[in-house]
């Protein structure tokens, strides 16, 4: 998100497009070294302020979405289609499970906190609001651009002052917000990895692994470039089981006994349905999503010729040849 932004301010280019001269992958590159910086901030109350200030970002970017969808109504919000076809709906199950990852921000902000029992107020408040800011951004802004929709979402703003204002501050944003999203997973990573080292080495090792989790971060965005793609292969294949699947399978478990499956055993009903649900869409979901990620980083760049009609039905062809998509779906 920050290379495409920062990519539509430096060429000052209203076309989206990942090539050009320099292309995308290689604001991407630059971006490695500035996020090592930011990253190597290991306290998080230096960084937990910046949370508050993504909200507050939120609500103006979801006023200019309002807006732009209001001044350029040129079709009326059922004009545009509501359903296309199984495969984009799966993709956007990955991409809302996806959003679940913010927990990786909340968990290390309950465990600072002087009282962490109230921790659940703070969700019960802030998660309804920021809810609704989101649906709002998607809903007015696929109203808006409809098929063209692209992420994030103020690259299709206009060139005026506080458009390029609000450009402007999601790269800073965004790039203080790496250190926020990245501080539970390296804390995880840390506590494994420390025991490999003397303790009084522990300073210069664990920057040295928080440059490795920026490189390895880095050389996926420089892979997959498409946004959207990777969020809902994470959201599918990775974020799905520990949303759904495990949860169901230790309750089904502990319950076994005690307090029992309940009558007409609805409670191993009910956790093998979501349990053959999570499984779907972690094989449908993500075999799709890696499938358009092949074709977007192999078959494209080589201009081959490749079909633009894929359907649910010749979604892998018995020949093994790789088809494309029409568009993002």
């Amino acid at each position: 998100m920050i290379s495409r932004n920062l990519k539509e301010l430096v060429e000052g280019d209203e076309n989206l497009s990942d090539d050009g001269n320099p292309p995308l992958r290689v604001y991407i590159l630059s971006m490695m070294l500035p996020c090592m910086v930011v990253c190597m901030v290991s306290n998080l109350k230096y960084l937990a302020p910046f949370a508050l200030i993504a909200v507050i970002y939120c609500v103006a970017v979801m006023v200019m979405t309002v807006w732009y969808a209001c001044k350029n109504d040129k079709l009326m919000p059922w004009d545009r289609p509501s359903y296309k076809n199984m495969m984009g709906f799966v993709k956007l199950i990955g991409m809302c499970i996806f959003v679940t990852e913010t927990a990786s921000v909340a968990l290390p902000i309950e465990n600072n906190m002087n009282t962490p029992k109230k921790f659940h107020y703070v969700m019960v408040s802030a998660m309804p609001i920021v809810t609704l800011l989101m649906m709002t951004i998607g809903f007015c802004g696929y109203w808006n651009y409809g098929e063209i929709a692209f992420s994030p979402i103020t690259v299709h703003f206009p060139f005026d002052p506080f458009s390029i204002q609000l450009k402007v501050f999601l790269c800073i944003l965004l790039y203080v917000m790496i250190a926020i999203y990245s501080y539970c997973a390296f804390d995880v990573e840390w506590f494994y990895f420390k025991r490999l080292h003397k303790p009084a080495n522990y300073w210069f090792w664990e920057r040295v692994y928080r440059s490795l989790h920026v490189v390895v971060i880095d050389l996926i965005a420089y892979a997959a470039p498409t946004v959207s793609g990777t969020m809902s292969i994470i959201g599918c294949m990775f974020t799905n089981p520990i949303v759904f699947f495990y949860p169901q399978l230790i309750e089904m478990l502990v319950c076994w006994d005690y307090p029992g499956l309940g009558r007409h055993n609805w409670r191993l009903v009910k956790c093998i349905f979501i349990m053959f649900i999570s499984l779907v869409i972690m094989l449908g979901g993500t075999g799709l999503n890696v499938y358009r990620m092949i074709y977007d980083m192999y078959i494209k760049p080589r201009g081959r010729v490749v079909s633009n009609a894929t359907t649910e039905s010749n979604f892998f062809d018995i020949t093994g040849r790789l088809r494309s998509f029409n568009g993002d779906y």
